[in-house]
């Protein structure tokens, strides 16, 4: 019996790695689910090409945007009850997103979840595999409070929620920053979203397999994108100070 996974919506943001995308679409067509396409290349693809497809797939293409912004667009395109970001040469396991819905289900008070990450990179004659971040098998946001999630979650801090399986609610409140935002790094946009996360309700990484992160590509560099950049500096600089207002707010 197939799986089925109509509840939830897989958002996969691309930027031309059209091999990438269409094969993780090939392994996600044997799956009762929902994907949207959110492509943010110079230039689209044919929607012939995603006719041999069997599953619910929308594609949306926003010409060289952001990849935060690409994500605000998605959470207002879902219409199911949880979503999951998943990079468009990376997996998720598809009994671990079964598993993280129905943990959600049953807790009211928890937004996100997500397993264990297993980090892959495939040579001429070996696939080489690798636990990833290990201080996660002990990381559970899961205080009363958002200031104590938060406080807790930066001193501990590793990235568990923005590949997380969400609550839509969850998801977009990390996400409604994002459309008057733009963050000059990547680090800063993924940090700022996990501080959302936390803020917003409790948050958990459950003792399974969940994802596979790749390591075939290197990682998408925006030219005006800074990749070392620090979140205390980037505080203390004037010309975010708009952007921290504006947080406080939320």
């Amino acid at each position: 019996m197939r799986l089925n996974l109509k509840d939830i919506t897989i958002l996969i943001p691309t930027y031309k790695r059209n091999n990438y995308l269409f094969k993780n679409l090939s392994f996600w067509e044997n799956y009762n689910t929902n994907i949207i396409i959110l492509d943010g290349g110079k230039t689209p693809i044919s929607k012939k090409q995603f006719n041999c497809y069997k599953n619910n797939i929308k594609y949306f293409f926003y010409k060289n945007s952001s990849f935060e912004k690409r994500l605000y667009f998605g959470s207002k395109k879902v219409q199911t009850s949880f979503c999951v970001v998943i990079g468009d040469d990376e997996l998720h396991e598809p009994n671990s997103l079964k598993k993280s819905m129905n943990f959600l289900k049953k807790k009211n008070d928890y937004g996100c979840c997500i397993g264990r990450c297993v980090g892959f990179k495939s040579t001429k004659n070996h696939l080489n595999l690798w636990p990833e971040k290990k201080i996660q098998a002990k990381h559970f946001v899961d205080q009363n409070n958002s200031l104590m999630r938060i406080n807790y979650h930066i001193k501990n801090y590793t990235p568990s929620t923005l590949y997380a399986v969400h609550k839509i609610n969850s998801f977009k409140f990390c996400t409604k920053i994002f459309k008057v935002l733009q963050f000059e790094s990547p680090y800063i946009q993924e940090t700022i979203f996990e501080i959302l996360a936390s803020a917003y309700s409790k948050c958990k990484v459950l003792p399974y397999l969940s994802w596979l992160r790749s390591y075939e590509n290197e990682p998408i560099i925006d030219k005006n994108s800074k990749r070392l950049y620090f979140l205390s500096k980037w505080f203390d600089e004037k010309k975010n100070y708009i952007i921290i207002k504006k947080l406080k707010k939320i």
